[in-house]
């Protein structure tokens, strides 16, 4: 499972106290599986995640050793909405962006998930930092996904 330590106000930042502090074997997974929907050179803003996520549906059938089938769906969620806080954070400067999501339709997404919405938002926002962390030219938002996840949690725009 994933361990989280929760901020003492459920709107502050969390910092350092609400990180993830053990990685589950879902949000490992999910890490690994991601992208996989690129490969059909997919670029409309969202489709590349819900393509891996089918792609993800069509192996979780066959059962990974210690993997509940509640972590399997996991796994297919998180890579499905891998890229929701990259879309609310070039929803709030590029008016133009066809793919952006606001903190209430992400909310709305996240509550599918299964988990509280803290801890999907968490597990969400997680991958979304290591995807972003992994590209050189992209890791200047790495700053900014404390305050994303506070305003998908606390506010709107």
């Amino acid at each position: 499972g994933v361990e989280l330590t929760p901020p003492r106000d459920p709107c502050a930042p969390p910092g350092r106290n609400g990180r993830v502090r053990q990685i589950s074997p879902a949000l490992r997974l999910a890490t690994l599986w991601h992208d996989v929907g690129k490969i059909w050179g997919i670029r409309t803003p969202g489709a590349h995640p819900r393509t891996g996520a089918k792609l993800w549906r069509s192996v979780e059938r066959y059962p990974f050793p210690g993997l509940t089938p509640e972590e399997a769906e996991l796994i297919s969620f998180l890579i499905a909405n891998h890229d929701i806080f990259g879309r609310l954070e070039r929803g709030l400067w590029d008016k133009d962006y066809k793919g952006a999501m606001d903190p209430s339709a992400i909310r709305n997404e996240l509550t599918r998930s299964g988990q509280p919405l803290a801890v999907a938002a968490r597990l969400t926002k997680e991958l979304w930092r290591a995807d972003v962390g992994s590209v050189s030219m992209l890791r200047w938002l790495l700053p900014l996904a404390d305050p994303l996840e506070e305003l998908v949690l606390c506010g709107s725009y």
